[in-house]
């Protein structure tokens, strides 16, 4: 995996997004100050499987690995959702802006075409839940109402867990510090179970 790394990397700017069956790593440079393209390897033999473009903010993989979730910025300002298939290919989209923007946390399912996003509390008004919704790529189109979130969290991510199971990961940290909490979250429901929680101090973990 070293190649695909780079020589003069360094490691401030640079993010390592590991599939949730461990297979593929994603090496993403979208913030660094001079970007260059992300590198998708294979985790057992170090080979190169697919690039993803300088000009795209790399998310993580699909559910079972095999797309990479992306978003791009455009002239218009507009943000665009794009799927990197690891066999070859890409799809772009723009959807509903309150999709991308608002600190929304996005996951795509195993089909790579159906994202999941979390939309955050008072997004459509001051007391507006936090919701997850489904939205079709393909289609452009919304899958159904969205769901309450509960109980009530703050903003958090979306990753998938190594039983392709969604995950919602909810971090806090300050002056070196950090607080997680990680729960299961069923995106047809909005039903949510705490699986774990942990801190990390400046000097390493703290159980």
């Amino acid at each position: 995996m070293l190649p695909a790394y780079g020589e003069g990397a360094g490691t401030a700017h640079v993010r390592l997004l590991l599939s949730a069956d461990g297979r593929r790593l994603l090496v993403d440079f979208s913030d660094a100050a001079k970007r260059r393209d992300g590198v998708v390897v294979d985790t057992s033999s170090g080979r190169t499987l697919r690039g993803v473009p300088a000009g795209d903010r790399a998310l993580g993989f699909s559910a079972d690995g095999d797309e990479v979730l992306a978003t791009r910025d455009r002239p218009d300002r507009t943000v665009q959702v794009v799927v990197h298939r690891l066999r070859g290919g890409s799809h772009a989209v723009t959807p509903p802006q309150e999709v991308v923007i608002h600190h929304t946390a996005l996951a795509l399912a195993a089909d790579g075409r159906t994202l999941l996003a979390l939309l955050p509390q008072g997004l459509t008004s001051e007391k507006a839940p936090q919701q997850v919704r489904r939205y079709d790529l393909r289609r452009g189109a919304w899958l159904g109402p969205g769901r309450v979130v509960g109980p009530r969290y703050g903003a958090g991510s979306l990753e998938w867990g190594p039983n392709g199971r969604l995950r919602l990961v909810r971090e806090l940290g300050d002056m070196g510090a950090a607080s997680f909490w990680i729960h299961a979250l069923d995106p047809v429901t909005g039903k949510t179970r705490r699986l774990d929680a942990y801190e990390i101090a400046a000097t390493g973990p703290v159980k």
